[in-house]
């Protein structure tokens, strides 16, 4: 029985390496590109900025020290590479120009909003517009 044990947790071991293996050659296909993004007017890092391909939506974030790794299947060619955060202007590279360590400066940006004024209605409004809208929350039929 013991020696039945020590032949099944081999083989388990065994088919958990292959698996290991496996798995690694096919997270290893297509590039990797990586960089840093940093704040062009003092050169400190961007933590949490955004990298996205545009067309194929596959994207990443920086880490605290405003480094990233975005990994790009083979089967992409031309796309473009977009680099945003809140508060900075958004910049974008052709992706078949970009090499590895990227170094992207994002230029701080601020946008005027205007003041928006929120009232609310009295409830009577609500509770008329809840119950004509009664038949489509609370369909007869599912």
């Amino acid at each position: 029985m013991n020696r039945q044990n020590y032949l099944c947790s081999l083989q388990l071991m065994l088919l958990l390496l292959a698996l290991l293996f496996c798995s690694a050659g096919m997270a290893q296909k297509g590039e990797v590109l990586y960089g840093t993004v940093s704040d062009a007017s003092n050169g400190q890092p961007v933590p949490f900025a955004t990298v996205t391909l545009k067309k194929s939506l596959i994207g990443t974030t920086t880490n605290e020290s405003g480094q990233f790794e975005l990994h790009l299947p083979d089967s992409i060619m031309e796309d473009e590479l977009i680099v945003t955060f809140l508060g900075y202007a958004f910049k974008t590279y052709p992706l078949e120009s970009v090499r590895s360590p990227l170094l992207v400066s994002l230029v701080p940006s601020s946008i005027d909003l205007k003041e928006v004024l929120i009232r609310p209605l009295p409830p009577t409004y609500y509770i008329k517009l809840a119950m004509q809208s009664k038949a489509a929350n609370y369909p007869s039929a599912p």
